[in-house]
């Protein structure tokens, strides 16, 4: 099985969506590396099985 990293910069996704705290106005602001994605992976050749 393949798998690939896609975000890792945090558990938590910044800027978070409304949130006017100042954090999250500086990676708005600034953007990367201040802003970064939650942690994520894909994986490559997935097969699904569905029973009917």
């Amino acid at each position: 099985m393949k798998f690939e990293v896609i975000g890792s910069g945090g558990c938590v996704a910044l800027p978070k969506p409304l949130c006017k705290c100042r954090v999250c106005e500086e990676a708005r602001k600034k953007g990367r590396p201040y802003s970064r994605m939650g942690c994520s992976f894909f994986l490559h050749d997935i097969k699904y099985h569905y029973r009917t």
